[in-house]
């Protein structure tokens, strides 16, 4: 029973997906636990872009960043692998003091797991970038203290055929988009879902401690 909840609840939050025939195969658990573990390093482990993404600003240390986004979004920071846990107000702050230089697939496509997420990141980013408020100043100076040009970085969202209303179109990235240093199967929520459901679907449980760490090994072994 309890792994057929799981499946399904899965397949219910992966539906907008499915029906535009973008996610071919729900992953059950054992698939996505081996996804989970073999994409930690890679989400753990800084780019090699790192450096140039984050260039300049005051705190863009990957040890003083990662100490700020902690104070500012908490546990929600610490969800590795497929972000399933992570909350829609996590995933936004985390989209506010996170820089990326390409289409952040992954994280629009994880809101859209959501009820109605991409629309409230619309709303949370809208009011990072004008409100006049106590609230809407603290956080465009943390994200100033973190991301270089971060208004320039957060009108990516917001333009007209800007980041958002790109994925309520799901006009995603093509392969072609995706930079040669980074793990396409890792670069959107959909192409990991895709992956996790190619992996094998059982494995002994006494076999399974070993299992995980050949995928948490694979980033290593290149």
């Amino acid at each position: 029973m309890e792994r057929s909840t799981f499946k399904t609840t899965l397949a219910y939050r992966l539906q907008i997906f499915s029906d535009a025939g973008l996610i071919r195969k729900v992953p059950n658990r054992w698939q996505l636990t081996q996804g989970n573990f073999e994409m930690a390093p890679y989400v753990v482990i800084p780019d090699k872009d790192d450096t140039e993404r984050y260039q300049d600003a005051p705190f863009g240390n990957p040890i003083l960043r990662t100490i700020l986004i902690i104070g500012h979004i908490g546990i929600d920071h610490f969800q590795v692998g497929s972000g399933l846990k992570a909350s829609v107000a996590g995933i936004c702050k985390h989209l506010n003091l996170v820089h990326h230089q390409v289409f952040p697939s992954y994280d629009l496509q994880l809101l859209q797991t959501h009820e109605s997420g991409l629309e409230i990141f619309r709303s949370y980013i809208e009011r990072v970038e004008c409100e006049n408020s106590s609230w809407g100043k603290r956080k465009r100076k943390l994200a100033k203290l973190i991301i270089p040009n971060s208004d320039v970085y957060r009108k990516n969202f917001l333009e007209k055929h800007g980041w958002i209303e790109r994925a309520s179109k799901l006009d995603y990235e093509k392969d072609t988009d995706i930079p040669n240093y980074l793990r396409p199967e890792f670069f959107s929520f959909v192409r990991f879902m895709n992956y996790c459901a190619t992996l094998p679907e059982t494995c002994s449980l006494w076999k399974r401690p070993a299992q995980l760490l050949k995928r948490l090994g694979v980033r290593f072994q290149s």
